[in-house]
């Protein structure tokens, strides 16, 4: 479960920015458009959620990005929604914990996500079997 997981943060933050780009005007992007933040790619995760992967899922995931283009925000999963939110939460299902210009290089596929969480470059605790949910649920299976 956690080789699955380690695999989706390898993957995930390199395809998000497509599908979030097709899903909005029907354009692929080569990479991760400039400007855009560790935080910021938290914050659009949403536009590529799958709503039925999700099912009755009831989750939160907290994000701390340090540095720079850091901050604090979490992901509410709940009735077939994903929403982000500033801030922090209490009692998250998952925290993931990263430096912001370790997230964007893990983003753009200049480090690998699976070697940068095995090094400690970043960290994720709480409910490890959600790593392995993200990927249905960023709709990894479609387009």
């Amino acid at each position: 479960m956690l080789a699955v997981g380690i695999a989706f943060f390898a993957w995930f933050p390199h395809w998000y920015p497509q599908r979030a780009a097709a899903r909005q005007g029907g354009q692929r992007i080569g990479g991760i458009p400039d400007g855009i933040t560790g935080l910021r790619l938290v914050e659009f995760m949403p536009l590529a959620f799958n709503a039925e992967a999700a099912s009755d899922l009831r989750a939160t995931v907290q994000f701390h990005l340090s540095g720079d283009d850091g901050g604090a925000g979490y992901l509410e999963i709940a009735s077939g929604r994903c929403i982000f939110h500033p801030g922090e939460v209490d009692q998250p299902t998952l925290t993931i914990e990263s430096p912001a210009e370790v997230w964007a290089a893990v983003s753009r596929g200049e480090i690998s996500g699976a070697k940068a969480l095995l090094s400690g470059a970043y960290t994720a605790t709480g409910d490890l079997n959600m790593l392995m949910q993200f990927d249905a649920m960023s709709g990894g299976d479609n387009q």
